[in-house]
């Protein structure tokens, strides 16, 4: 492009120049032709990310697959009494229901707030008391402070 005062070349702007300000030559007008120049340049590969971003399927309503909350609930209930499950045991939930193990993860800590009220240890039965921490699926310390609170 040409004008009066200003010799102005595109690449001259990519490669990190600009032209000259002239009063011929506004700043507006160098904005809206890099503008232009430069979704003449890139509108393809733009469109096509777009068209690849809109394409991806999103689970629209926010709820896991059904077989992945019943596979999770499953092992809810059979740990109610203390619904924490190990690393280890959460990356097995990740694989066996096709989920991130951060989804899990995050599926326990809303389920615990939601759903799980934590019984105090006097409400306990005594037979809880006498399983061994392994079989609880819970911490030594917090065996412990059960056993010392009872």
């Amino acid at each position: 492009i040409q004008n009066e005062d200003v010799i102005y070349d595109y690449e001259d702007e990519v490669a990190g120049g600009l032209p000259e300000k002239s009063a011929a030559f506004g700043e507006n007008e160098v904005t809206t032709t890099t503008r232009r120049h430069l979704m003449n340049k890139y509108s393809g590969y733009l469109n096509s990310l777009w068209t690849e971003i809109s394409n991806k399927k999103k689970n629209s309503t926010g709820h896991l697959p059904r077989d992945a909350r019943h596979k999770l609930l499953q092992w809810w209930h059979l740990h109610y009494r203390w619904p924490y499950p190990s690393e280890a045991e959460k990356a097995a939930l990740a694989e066996s229901t096709g989920l991130d193990k951060k989804q899990v993860t995050n599926w326990f800590i809303n389920q615990r707030k939601r759903h799980w009220k934590p019984k105090p240890a006097a409400a306990m039965d005594a037979g809880f008391l006498q399983m061994h921490p392994r079989c609880l699926n819970i911490p030594a310390w917090k065996y412990r402070f059960l056993q010392a609170t009872s």
